[in-house]
């Protein structure tokens, strides 16, 4: 028992930190779902356990209010077996309806709604029709056992992979706690603990994800100023010698005009981010105090994702979270949006040799 707590602690853990499939945080709730699953089950009572395991089919359909909670109500059935030690088994159809309150274990420790996996724990209440009994056990007459509707609780666990906010790959692991439908007191008249396992896929229909805006602190940073233009002076005027023809003075060489100044940051994100904390909000900061002191100067904002992750679409919708995210920054830190041209080059153009350098946003600042 104790391994078996490490155990789940560190899965846990390990959930908790692992990122997000669709590459950005959304809010996805409340929203509905339904799945179907296919599996075994076993009446646990004391028989031997590889005796009375037979197949086992449900079907759910439930509601996600929270990232955290939901609820849902569902079936499984159809085919069981009892057995009574030293008499033998035997045989009947079922069908166990309850409502569930689901709890998310992993958007509990995280805070997030879009997680690759969803670790849920499943308490429910309901009943479970039992007909079709055959029950004969050995060396005896048949026994009478009654047909009728019975009271259940259930405790079980269940683990989403999502493949896509819609699609999800579902394993759940159920106890259900039936009351007896024996009506011979010689015939298993306690209360059964059913174990059944399922393997399903779920559907889920979130709607239209709402992008969020990442927190953002500027650390105010330090700007190398641009060194003073040099004036060249004029060369001094030779005062002429006594002579019968004054020679012209020398023109005084021409003031080379100053290249207009300019600015270049490149900021660059792990797999799927588009946060500016630490060294990238430092960047961000030293382009808006630079666009700041250089009121006529205009900045081009380039965002791009690497073409070794994900595919075309959820590249292009990251490349744009990127340069949304740039965008907002400087904006809120002063900077007219007029002043920003703003593109989003998805994978389509990779501006590095390495495939992890294009995770990347090009900030330049020029003047007029």
């Amino acid at each position: 028992m104790k391994k078996l707590s490490i155990l789940l602690i560190a899965l846990l853990a390990m959930l908790a930190l692992q990122p997000a499939v669709a590459q950005e945080q959304t809010k996805n709730h409340p929203h509905a779902f339904f799945g179907l699953q296919g599996g075994g089950q076993a009446v646990l009572n004391g028989y031997n356990v590889g005796d009375v395991l037979t197949g086992s089919v449900g079907a759910y359909v439930g509601a996600k209010w929270t990232p955290v909670f939901g609820t849902r109500l569902h079936f499984n059935a159809y085919q069981s077996m009892e057995g009574v030690e030293d008499w033998g088994t035997y045989k009947f159809k079922y069908l166990t309806g309850t409502v569930d309150l689901m709890a998310n274990l992993v958007s509990a420790f995280n805070h997030r709604d879009d997680n690759t996996l969803d670790f849920y724990l499943i308490g429910g209440v309901g009943a479970n029709k039992v007909w079709g009994n055959n029950w004969r056990p050995l060396y005896t007459t048949p026994v009478d056992v009654k047909n009728h509707l019975a009271p259940t609780v259930k405790l079980g666990a269940m683990l989403d992979v999502n493949f896509t906010r819609n699609i999800a790959l579902n394993l759940e692991v159920d106890f259900n706690h039936h009351g007896k439908h024996d009506s011979h007191i010689d015939v298993n008249m306690s209360r059964d603990w059913q174990l059944t396992g399922l393997l399903g896929i779920k559907f889920s229909f979130p709607g239209k994800a709402k992008h969020v805006e990442p927190a953002m602190e500027l650390v105010p940073a330090t700007v190398v100023e641009p060194e003073p233009v040099r004036e060249v002076a004029p060369a001094p005027v030779a005062k002429p010698e006594p002579a019968p023809e004054v020679k012209p003075e020398p023109a005084p060489e021409p003031v080379k005009k100053p290249e207009p100044a300019s600015i270049s940051e490149t900021i660059f994100h792990v797999i799927s981010g588009s946060d500016l904390t630490g060294e990238n909000a430092r960047k961000i900061s030293a382009v808006a105090q630079w666009l700041n002191q250089h009121p006529t100067a205009t900045a081009t904002i380039d965002a791009y994702s690497d073409r070794g992750t994900g595919n075309a679409r959820v590249n292009a919708r990251v490349s744009q979270a990127r340069a949304n995210a740039v965008k907002a920054a400087l904006v809120a830190a002063g900077i007219n949006a007029d002043r920003l041209n703003v593109q989003s080059h998805g994978d389509t153009v990779q501006p590095f040799p390495q495939n992890d350098q294009n995770r990347c946003v090009i900030i330049v600042g020029q003047e007029k």
